[in-house]
């Protein structure tokens, strides 16, 4: 992505990760449109660098400033195309190695941002389509994790 401004008189900002770029990518092409700026000056979207390093731990860099604003972020847990080394090894990031991502991009700016909302199109552990057995409680475990780490305005 080429580097573009900021819209400073706007409060929304979209901090999307890798594995939900296209989607990113669509909605800040929409949300250009719809408020009439020029696409090839302006995003909405927030510079950020995802660093996954050799031992599997991973940290996420915002590269620009989010105080005050109302932010989206965009992730897909069930993108399983993005791959990172790991001791020398190509791995495939998991829906785990994605949400301990989201937890991480949310640390590094919640005491900045007015508002934090999540875009996840598919549910972490909350696959019910091929229910055998009783299932854990994952899935409202990850959202009540959430709630208590940003205290979330919309999911």
């Amino acid at each position: 992505m080429s580097k573009k401004e900021q819209l400073e008189q706007e409060k929304l900002r979209l901090m999307v990760f890798k594995s939900a770029m296209e989607l990113g990518e669509k909605i800040d092409k929409h949300l250009l449109e719809m408020y009439n700026y020029d696409s090839d000056k302006y995003t909405f979207m927030v510079p950020m660098k995802e660093n996954f390093f050799d031992d599997g731990h991973l940290k996420v860099e915002i590269q620009d400033t989010v105080r005050g604003k109302d932010l989206y972020f965009l992730t897909d847990i069930g993108n399983y195309s993005l791959t990172y080394e790991m001791h020398g090894f190509v791995n495939h990031t998991s829906p785990n190695d994605l949400f301990i991502e989201l937890k991480d991009g949310i640390g590094a700016c919640n005491c900045h941002a007015k508002n934090i909302n999540i875009i996840m199109p598919l549910l972490y552990a909350g696959r019910q389509h091929r229910r055998k057995t009783r299932e854990n409680l994952m899935c409202g475990m990850m959202l009540h994790e959430l709630e208590e780490m940003c205290g979330m305005k919309s999911f």
